[in-house]
């Protein structure tokens, strides 16, 4: 669900000394601390659960935009066979990522809500298979600054990135041939039309011209 547009923010600390005069100089050597970016964060604590597959959502992204995939474009999936029987599988919201970089009591939540999961997955499956759902993963969203649980169940395997990007490729192929098989038919309509308007004139000539009696 490519990583093009992310860049990593970096803040600059600019070191200060006071010369003789009484004046502030900038010095050359300007130290840069960087800040990691969302999608490396995301990436370093997947790195923290090995055993788990992870992929990046945008949830308000998502809202707004009809063909919205993953994060900037991806689903940043992390770890193989999401949502499989047997895999523990968790999508989480970037908002909940950036929040965690902000907040280290919210990131000790985090991590103990997917360590919960880790724990009780088979619980999860094993619940969703009796409901007839095979395939489950769990999502981690943020509400109100508070991270929301929940588990998504599916009767059939979760779509990989390139099988959605395959069913809108389609889908704007199907549109763009129903929308010229429509053209066609307005075209062969107008045809038609006027092949009868111009019949229906030829034969109301003859109408009149059989109808004229010689003087």
């Amino acid at each position: 669900m490519m990583i093009n547009g992310i860049g990593c923010n970096s803040r600059v600390c600019i070191k200060n000394e006071k010369k003789n005069n009484g004046a502030f100089d900038i010095s050359g050597d300007a130290e840069l601390s960087p800040v990691k970016s969302e999608l490396e964060y995301y990436k370093n604590l997947c790195s923290e659960y090995k055993s788990v597959t992870f992929r990046l959502d945008d949830k308000k992204d998502g809202i707004s935009n009809e063909h919205s995939l993953g994060y900037k474009g991806s689903m940043n999936q992390i770890g193989n066979n999401f949502g499989k029987s047997g895999q523990c599988s968790i999508s989480i919201d970037v908002a909940v990522i950036r929040k965690m970089q902000s907040d280290p009591n919210y990131e000790k939540q985090i991590k103990g809500i997917i360590e919960s999961c880790k724990k009780n997955y088979s619980k999860y499956e094993s619940n969703a298979l009796s409901d007839g759902f095979p395939n489950i993963c769990v999502n981690i969203e943020d509400e109100g600054g508070k991270p929301i649980k929940s588990i998504t169940q599916s009767p059939v395997a979760f779509s990989t990135e390139d099988e959605v990007k395959q069913l809108w490729n389609d889908k704007i192929s199907s549109s763009k041939i129903v929308r010229r098989f429509d053209s066609m038919e307005e075209d062969l309509l107008d045809t038609f039309l006027s092949f009868v308007e111009k019949n229906k004139i030829k034969s109301e000539k003859m109408y009149e011209a059989s109808q004229t009696k010689p003087l």
